[in-house]
């Protein structure tokens, strides 16, 4: 996964592709080709420390989706990241629920957008699968005492221009252990849309953490990835991509010191309980297509 926001200066009317910006563009397309792997782009227009806010420069600070110049500079972007990185996955959007809560006047601007850039995608590259990502603990309405309730509707906003269903998913910011977290809790999913499901970020604390808002233990992180393998089998997940493969070396700001310790290796690079649960499943043999196999086949 390769997630950022646009550079939204050089995709200005007018504006020029910096020499970082095509660099970072040549290598990580050399190293996905040298190791093989699939490319899933998660473009993130708002800023991930304030879901309310548009991740905008100077000059455009204020705008919002309705704005012409900031909906020709997306699409840009977007046509841009479609044409060379040529994506097998490309989320337009990241945790579109969160920017609903707090901006709900503009969020058919953002609707809007989404589905013009949906168009430009499949135009250049019909193959990709493209999607906006939620929030599931905002989704149940979990993180809030608010009083509102679950958003599951605003699936049903984007109609047929959504090919997954991607959600990020950090229950340890609210329940005391894994053994707490609802026996339907990824399941659910499956009431409210037909799509294929996906994670596209998880995470789960392994030590505690600021004012105690997200604590753990090395073995409830493994116990938690553990059960999430196994329902991303269960229910056929297009994919499941973990936050963070090494705790950072000193702490982050706030608010993202709260992911501090989600990381599947320690700072130094020793392994955690998680990173072998993590390695075991991505080491299983690859299924032949006979439902007979047991799975030994190539």
């Amino acid at each position: 996964m390769i997630q950022r926001a646009p550079p939204w200066e050089e995709f200005l009317p007018g504006g020029t592709l910096s020499k970082s910006t095509e660099e970072a563009t040549q290598q990580e397309k050399l190293l996905a080709e040298e190791n093989r792997l699939q490319i899933f782009l998660a473009i993130d227009p708002t800023d991930p420390a304030d879901r309310g806010k548009l991740n905008l420069p100077g000059e455009l600070q204020g705008k919002n989706f309705a704005d012409e110049t900031v909906r020709q500079a997306f699409i840009a972007y977007v046509k841009y990241m479609t044409l060379n990185y040529e994506p097998c996955y490309l989320a337009l959007g990241v945790e579109v629920n969160m920017y609903f809560e707090r901006q709900p006047d503009d969020f058919a601007n953002f609707v809007s957008l989404y589905s013009d850039a949906y168009d430009a995608v499949k135009s250049i590259s019909p193959d990709t699968l493209v999607f906006p990502t939620f929030q599931l603990e905002a989704m149940e309405n979990l993180l809030s005492s608010a009083g509102a309730g679950p958003e599951w509707d605003l699936l049903d906003r984007f109609g047929s221009k959504m090919d997954l269903a991607a959600f990020s998913t950090y229950p340890s910011f609210v329940f005391k252990d894994p053994e707490s977290i609802p026996a339907n809790y990824f399941t659910q999913i499956q009431n409210h849309t037909t799509k294929p499901i996906a994670i596209a970020g998880a995470g789960y604390s392994s030590g505690p953490e600021r004012d105690g808002l997200n604590q753990g233990t090395e073995a409830q992180q493994a116990t938690f990835l553990r059960r999430l393998l196994t329902e991303a089998d269960q229910l056929n997940m297009a994919f499941v991509v973990w936050l963070a493969g090494r705790d950072p070396a000193s702490p982050a700001s706030p608010p993202f010191d709260l992911y501090d310790q989600m990381g599947l290796l320690h700072a130094d690079g020793s392994a955690k309980p998680a990173s072998q649960v993590w390695s075991g499943q991505a080491a299983r043999p690859l299924k032949n297509g006979n439902p007979d196999s047991d799975g030994s086949g190539g």
